[in-house]
């Protein structure tokens, strides 16, 4: 952010465009500004320009799956401290963890409920 009233940025990594159109949607109807990527590159590349408070990172992707992107974001000085949720169609504990321990914030499983989601986002931004 820089503006002192700037909003938020949310960058949302999600290769289905509809799921990317509505999650985008309800966080810019919550107040946050968001960037949509459709798959890691992108994220990537949009991250060269603007900085996000969060990522919303879908794990199966093309290119480069959310697995990679993950792993590299976490592994990266100027980016490991970017909380990310995770979007799943997995609901499995096991999975679920697994990205939990590689650095993932928290995780939503596809579809996805909105209030659940708005829920998340202000816990993590604290806004």
């Amino acid at each position: 952010m820089s503006a002192i009233n700037a909003k938020p940025l949310i960058i949302i990594a999600e290769d289905h465009k509809d799921t990317a159109l509505v999650l985008s949607r309800l966080l810019e109807s919550e107040g946050y500004a968001t960037r949509i990527a459709n798959n890691g590159g992108e994220l990537f590349k949009l991250m060269r320009n603007e900085k996000p408070r969060l990522i919303f990172l879908d794990i199966q992707m093309p290119w480069m799956d959310g697995t990679e992107v993950l792993l590299k974001l976490k592994s990266e000085k100027d980016t490991a401290g970017i909380p990310v949720i995770i979007c799943t169609g997995e609901d499995g504990i096991k999975e679920v963890q697994k990205y939990i321990n590689w650095g993932a914030f928290d995780h939503i499983t596809k579809p996805f409920d909105n209030d659940a989601v708005c829920e998340k986002v202000r816990k993590i931004l604290k806004s």
